[in-house]
């Protein structure tokens, strides 16, 4: 039966242009980013996480978001856009129940984020998924599709950061952020992701 609800599904919310910073400065980990720069873990964590916004009451960034953005050599506004600014959340984590046919209708860089095991009918799944997504990629944009490839280890390498990628391509690390959002968002197309949705049904 696909549509019983089999898999518990996760999603945490964070500041993705703060987190990525950090780990494309070289750092494992939130909290070796901390230890590194004599940063309080628990100050920057809330403002990964949103529990805290990066700015005071007067509207000014907090001293915990100014050390962050000087220890990374970005601009305050650089790592905490605007849409940041005033985002405080309770909860920054969502569980939910999904069928197997609701988990395909996932944004294509979750599903293959996805690790499978190696029993022979796990390979096939995952050979059937590469091959949908190996198609679905095929209609970017040569420049795109390289992007998504080399970032997500789509082309069966490691994955590398944006700022690999950027130096691969001679361009800074936004702009690879800024082709990659875009890429993504061609997948995400409704007529794509219903296509991306049949073909895996059919498989």
């Amino acid at each position: 039966m696909t549509d019983r609800k089999d898999y518990r599904v996760e999603m945490r919310v964070k500041n993705n242009i703060l987190y990525e910073a950090i780990m494309d400065a070289g750092y494992d980990s939130i909290a070796q980013f901390c230890r590194a720069h004599d940063l309080n873990a628990n100050d920057v964590g809330p403002l990964i996480n949103f529990k805290k916004t990066p700015i005071n009451e007067d509207g000014q960034f907090c001293i915990g978001a100014q050390r962050v953005a000087l220890a990374l050599h970005y601009l305050p506004e650089d790592l905490f856009p605007e849409q940041h600014l005033h985002q405080a959340l309770k909860k920054n984590v969502v569980t939910m129940s999904m069928s197997l046919d609701e988990i395909k209708t996932l944004p294509t860089s979750a599903v293959a984020a996805l690790e499978y095991d190696n029993s022979p009918e796990a390979s096939m799944a995952s050979a059937d998924l590469k091959k949908v997504l190996t198609t679905a990629l095929d209609d970017l944009r040569p420049r795109d599709k390289y992007v998504l490839e080399r970032h997500w280890g789509l082309d069966g390498e490691e994955p590398e950061t944006l700022e690999q990628i950027g130096e691969h391509l001679n361009i800074h690390r936004e702009r690879v952020r800024q082709i990659e959002s875009r890429a993504i968002k061609v997948l995400q197309h409704p007529n794509r992701a219903e296509m991306l949705k049949v073909e895996l049904r059919d498989d």
